[in-house]
């Protein structure tokens, strides 16, 4: 019985190495087409129509990583970067995926537009770096908002209820800083109001 799982165990190993065995139909014309599957992914997951500004392919052993730039059609004051390329899995089986920085670079914009020229509350911009094969390295911010007064408290939850109204993608997240004490909240429809009260309140435990 063991002789079998292992004779099963290494032909799948073999399938994954010698075949790709696991990408799928999908897999397949999204790799013909990345610019084309991003466009139609993110027409359906963001409601948004994306227009290319740039495109250049990298190749190594792995296959083509595809690296883009996107602005939304209807606000040209959003852009962001993409790439699509082939993840290969433990025993060779290979995925066809894409990573973008757009939730990122819309939740800077939603949070600038909240709090850049508030003088009760800091906006600090944070640079994050995400790999993701030898080609594609992401760079977007991380906003921190630190409070001067914690009294300012019940302000910034407002606002914040504010942002999670209006917001357009599925969660906007943020961390919210007061002296050494530092909190993260995310804002999407799974996470109460009173939720992101208590969590903001923890910072008066410093």
């Amino acid at each position: 019985m063991k002789k079998k799982f292992l004779i099963i165990f290494i032909l799948l190993i073999t399938c994954g190495i010698l075949t790709g065995c696991g990408e799928t139909e999908e897999d397949i014309k999204c790799a013909e087409d990345p610019d084309k599957c991003i466009k139609e992914s993110f027409k359906r997951t963001n409601k948004k129509e994306i227009e290319l500004v740039s495109k250049e392919e990298k190749e190594d052993k792995y296959g083509t990583t595809t690296l883009l730039n996107y602005k939304l059609k209807d606000d040209e004051s959003i852009t962001f970067e993409a790439c699509a390329y082939w993840e290969v899995g433990v025993i060779g089986t290979s995925t066809y995926k894409y990573q973008s920085t757009y939730q990122e670079v819309y939740t800077e914009k939603i949070l600038k537009k909240h709090f850049a020229n508030s003088s009760k509350f800091i906006f600090v911009p944070k640079q994050s770096s995400n790999q993701h094969n030898n080609f594609c390295t992401l760079i977007s911010n991380l906003i921190t908002i630190e409070i001067k007064d914690i009294n300012d408290i019940s302000e910034l939850y407002n606002e914040l209820l504010l942002i999670k109204d209006e917001k357009e993608i599925f969660s906007v997240s943020t961390s919210v800083k007061y002296q050494n004490k530092e909190v993260y909240i995310s804002l999407n429809d799974n996470i109460s109001n009173e939720e992101v009260l208590k969590r903001l309140e923890e910072l008066k435990n410093t």
